[in-house]
């Protein structure tokens, strides 16, 4: 399945922390934004293989437009193909 979820990025000490509005409990992070970019896909496309291997429901994607961010952040889409997720990492 394809997916398009929405990201927070927020600048840090570390680096850039992600975040996923619609999703609860779903952070990751990279040392720039290129790695945060890959880090976020990475993330998002574990946890729906998961929610779609345990047939968990899958909240809608909120539209970008809505989602509030600071000045310390930016919104970005986050692509996600779960097919071919698992066949790149090998997992059922």
């Amino acid at each position: 399945m394809k997916y398009v979820y929405p990201a927070v990025f927020t600048n840090s000490p570390n680096g850039i922390d992600v975040s996923f509005p619609d999703l609860c409990d779903v952070y990751t992070s990279g040392a720039n934004e290129a790695e945060a970019l890959k880090m976020a896909e990475d993330v998002l496309n574990m946890m729906l293989c998961e929610k779609e291997k345990n047939n968990a429901d899958i909240p809608d994607a909120s539209d970008i437009r809505t989602i509030p961010v600071n000045a310390d952040q930016f919104s970005s889409l986050i692509n996600a193909d779960t097919s071919a997720y698992r066949s790149r990492v090998n997992i059922g």
